[in-house]
């Protein structure tokens, strides 16, 4: 990962910065609510930590300060499990919360998919929150906390994924016109190139941006990849290969790994994506005419 003030850094493990969940990371979680609060575009006011919620007690207690809703946040320093997933729902029954944060350094599909399906039934306007967070080192030994939402209410719009967009347009006022994947909470935008019935996509996440080809809504995979095969081979031979994502990569997959929750990092990862762009769609042209 890059970052523009601590330059390359490395993966780390969380426990590094906090051996203690309750001990060290709780405290810190406290001081730093405002970091939660804009990565997930709601604004907390902090009330209480170890709240109690009948006979048990949450991590931490606070209140959505526009929505007035109760906000619990469990926090978990390993990977999500059925455990603290059941806390979580106690928690907010119990406190009668409107949403549910849960913070731990990794979460299973199945995990997911169970959060998804809370989401889906519960009111308007609440939900619930799994958020991953990551620990990165520099070589100075500075440390850099990242956050990922990685499931959200289907309300939920990326606030720094909005404000992102909101400053490439402002920085490239005349870049051509882009749609927007709203089931993405706007973390996708989408350009037609012209005559190859494919779209170019940059997609905007918490630890990296990236470039790949998509078609259209409501074509399927099989019809997708087969639309981009013809120009693969070009693309591997003149874009770097290092960006290329690992494996069958069927979407021709480029990414620049970055903290991009740090807007210092914005102006390196925007003039990234118009590179991208550029070599893609010159690719693509060039084959699409030369086959034509």
């Amino acid at each position: 990962m890059y970052d523009a003030n601590l330059g390359c850094l490395k993966k780390t493990e969380v426990r590094k910065k906090w051996p203690n969940e309750a001990k060290d990371f709780t405290p810190w979680l406290v001081k730093h609510l405002g970091w939660l609060s804009s990565a997930i575009g709601i604004d907390f006011d902090f009330v209480e930590k170890e709240r109690k919620a009948g006979p048990f007690s949450a991590d931490i207690y606070a209140r959505d300060i526009r929505g007035g809703h109760g906000v619990v946040i469990e926090n978990q320093l390993e990977k999500a499990d059925l455990q603290h997933m059941g806390q979580l729902i106690t928690y907010v029954a119990q406190l009668e919360a409107g949403h549910g944060v849960w913070v731990a350094t990794g979460f299973r599909s199945t995990i997911l998919k169970a959060v998804r399906r809370l989401n889906k039934h519960w009111p308007d306007s609440t939900g619930f929150f799994a958020v991953k967070i990551g620990l990165y080192e520099s070589q100075d030994g500075v440390f850099q906390p990242t956050l990922e939402l990685v499931e959200h209410p289907k309300w939920w719009i990326d606030p720094v994924a909005q404000r992102f967009w909101a400053y490439f347009e402002r920085r490239q006022p005349g870049s051509p016109k882009a749609s927007f994947d709203q089931i993405s909470s706007r973390r996708r935008r989408r350009f037609v190139v012209d005559g190859t019935n494919l779209r170019l996509t940059q997609y905007f996440r918490g630890d990296c941006v990236r470039v790949y080809l998509t078609g259209n809504s409501g074509d399927t995979d099989e019809d997708v990849f087969s639309r981009i095969r013809p120009y693969r081979k070009t693309l591997f031979d003149e874009i770097e290969k290092s960006e290329f994502l690992a494996g069958d990569n069927p979407r021709c997959t480029t990414e620049f790994r970055v903290n991009s929750h740090n807007e210092c990092n914005w102006d390196t990862m925007i003039d990234w994506l118009n590179n991208q762009r550029d070599k893609y769609e010159s690719v693509l042209r060039r084959c699409y005419h030369a086959g034509h």
